[in-house]
């Protein structure tokens, strides 16, 4: 018998293990698609993000996502900001709770000893530590699913039980439901339970109305989920991946045992040892939990095909009861203490051989550590604080999906350089030569005026001396921001501007702001080239104001000008026009800019930073055309 002392010293061991585990690879490699869907539906484009837009938005783009991971997501991104180290340590967390959890339901249900088992092989499982990492909602569904079965337990064993307890009961399903649609798979296997093992009492319709109240609460998310399922989505090409269950059974076992399979052989004969003994009774109702869950999620699986070696983490509540029945067949072995700790080195080699293969594990699910993606996130967090407003990120990326901004119209690129460096990005496949390259490096860096240049010393791409040509073409090198074996970063600046230039900035009474302003004068071209940087205060500003482009003569009267452009109308953050001076007669000149409501008409007063002149009217070039 293990002493309660002993046991939370042991616990504080584990816990340690697990975050150990979990923490070692939050900051390794950049997000994938799924995490971007996650930061994308926290609402990291546009921050902050309401509870109505981000339910709204989940309903209409992606419903087969429940929202309840999302709300918190989006609060927890509030409060520890928009890291990837950050906002992953939310999964982290949920993680840390499970393994505490499930060393609950092993303390009380069966024993200390095999709860504490419980908590070592959760914690140290290279599948599940995967979901520790990932800024999914996998750990939080996890933690609920551990939870509610507590509390059934609880309701269904505990002689007294408190009115509070059957609310926290319902309103768990409900959350249950809301964490992850595949928790309907969870209560089915609670539901096998019930069913099969305790008579039908007062208590055992009050459980069983609880449940009713939770999916009653789930009706209205539950018919957009059908609506989705009617309406195909991308069905088919889950059905073209589908593995068929006899291929997922043995991948579950080789999960379930941490990649060494060769621990299924003390396992089962563990099993028959306990049976032969009368011993298993109380491994009854985790087997059927179990069991309930794998059958109703093959059932399914048989009726539309969506599982594979990807995508094994819908079984991970069963994964975890399927451990507690593991470590409840250790407790009980003759000698458990020497019996366990040769099945513990086992365990963990297997473990450890895992994360050895990385991405390449078939069952990974994810891009972990994919060495195709380039280190974002290094850049970011080298050039954090390093990054002016009004340049934009240039780099290399290997795969065009992290440009693609997903359903939300947000991309991995847009996460590292707009939400991270609060900058625009503009990164160019590494595949591009020739005039494909000019043409796309003309896209995306556009007007942009200001670049800091970042890349890996080491990993340069083939067509890096391209680039760097095309690059310097328009552009001339400025300071090195970042020298280091794993970044370097240099801003550029467009080769009519010094280096040491000072921002041309104008702030509006509005909070509006040209973030910089210049203008250029072509005599021979009889051309004025003029460029701005906006910032907004507010989104709500891009339909309200419009800019206007002017000249003005000698005697202050307008010449000439560009046709006057909403905030809205595809100038952010940069604005370029050029004005022919072909038909103005010699003299001297001012180019204006002009911030206005477009209701109104009425000019908007602002502060030039430079001269520190208040006006409603800003010169940028004092320029003579002459014969």
């Amino acid at each position: 018998m293990i002493s309660l002392r002993s046991a939370l010293w042991a616990m504080a061991g584990i816990l340690m293990l697990g975050f150990a585990l979990g923490a070692s690879q939050l900051n390794a490699d950049i997000l994938w698609v799924d995490e971007m869907h996650s930061v994308s539906a926290f609402g990291a484009k546009d921050p902050p993000w309401g509870l109505d837009r981000i339910i709204s938005e989940l309903a209409d783009k992606t419903p087969e996502h429940t929202p309840l991971y999302f709300l918190l997501g989006a609060g927890w991104a509030a409060l520890a900001g928009w890291s990837q180290v950050g906002l992953r340590y939310l999964s982290l967390l949920f993680g840390i709770l499970s393994l505490a959890w499930i060393y609950r339901i092993g303390a009380d249900t069966l024993s200390r000893r095999a709860g504490l088992l419980a908590a070592f092989l959760l914690s140290s499982n290279a599948f599940v530590l995967i979901y520790f990492h990932e800024m999914r909602n996998y750990t939080f569904w996890l933690l609920l699913c551990l939870v509610h079965f507590w509390q059934y337990w609880r309701l269904a064993k505990v002689r007294e039980v408190h009115w509070l307890d059957w609310l926290a009961f319902a309103a768990m399903a409900s959350a249950l439901l809301y964490a992850h649609a595949f928790s309907l798979f969870v209560l089915l296997g609670l539901g096998a339970l019930h069913l099969l093992r305790y008579a039908k009492d007062r208590r055992w319709f009050g459980i069983c109305l609880a449940w009713g109240a939770g999916l009653l609460s789930f009706l209205p998310w539950l018919a957009l989920l059908i609506a989705d399922i009617s309406a195909g989505g991308d069905s088919e090409a889950l059905r073209s991946k589908a593995d068929a269950t006899a291929e997922l059974i043995p991948m579950l076992a080789n999960v379930a045992v941490n990649g060494a399979d060769l621990l299924w052989l003390p396992i089962l004969a563990l099993a028959a040892w306990t049976i032969w003994r009368g011993r298993w009774r109380d491994l009854l109702p985790l087997a059927l939990v179990t069991a309930g869950i794998l059958l109703s999620i093959f059932a399914y699986h048989e009726l539309a095909p969506f599982l594979s070696a990807r995508r094994l983490r819908y079984f991970l509540p069963a994964l975890a009861f399927a451990l507690l029945l593991v470590a409840r067949l250790l407790a009980s072995a003759p000698h458990w203490r020497t019996f366990s700790v040769l099945f513990a080195l086992v365990w963990l080699a297997g473990g450890w051989q895992i994360t050895q293969q990385a991405e390449r594990w078939a069952y990974a699910g994810h891009h972990s550590l994919l060495v195709a993606h380039p280190p974002l996130h290094r850049f970011a967090d080298a050039l954090q604080g390093l990054a002016s407003p009004h340049e934009t990120l240039l780099g290399f990326i290997q795969s065009s999906f992290l440009n693609n901004g997903l359903h939300y119209g947000f991309s991995t690129t847009d996460y590292y350089s707009r939400r991270r460096l609060g900058i625009p990005g503009a990164f160019i496949l590494t595949t591009l030569e020739g005039d494909e390259l000019r043409q796309e490096f003309a896209s995306r860096v556009g007007v942009h005026p200001h670049l800091l240049f970042v890349y890996e010393p080491s990993q340069l791409p083939a067509n890096f001396a391209a680039l760097k040509t095309a690059l310097e073409r328009e552009y001339i090198p400025c300071d090195i921001v970042v020298d280091s074996d794993e970044v370097f970063a240099q801003r550029y600046t467009i080769h009519t501007l010094p280096c040491q230039r000072e921002p041309h900035e104008i702030r509006y009474d509005n909070g509006i702001k040209i973030m910089d302003a210049m203008a250029e004068y072509a005599a021979e071209a009889r051309s004025l080239r003029i460029l701005t940087g906006w910032q907004l205060a507010d989104r709500a500003q891009l339909e309200q104001f419009n800019v206007s482009l002017q000249v003005l003569n000698a005697a202050g009267h307008k010449v000439a000008q560009a046709q006057d452009r909403h905030l809205h109308d595809n100038i952010l953050p940069w604005y370029a026009e050029e004005i022919s001076t072909a038909d103005m007669p010699p003299g001297e000149y001012r180019a204006m800019v002009i911030l206005y409501d477009r209701l109104s008409n009425k000019k908007v007063r602002g502060l030039d930073m430079t001269t520190s002149q208040a006006s409603d009217i800003f010169p940028l070039l004092v320029f003579t055309v002459s014969v």
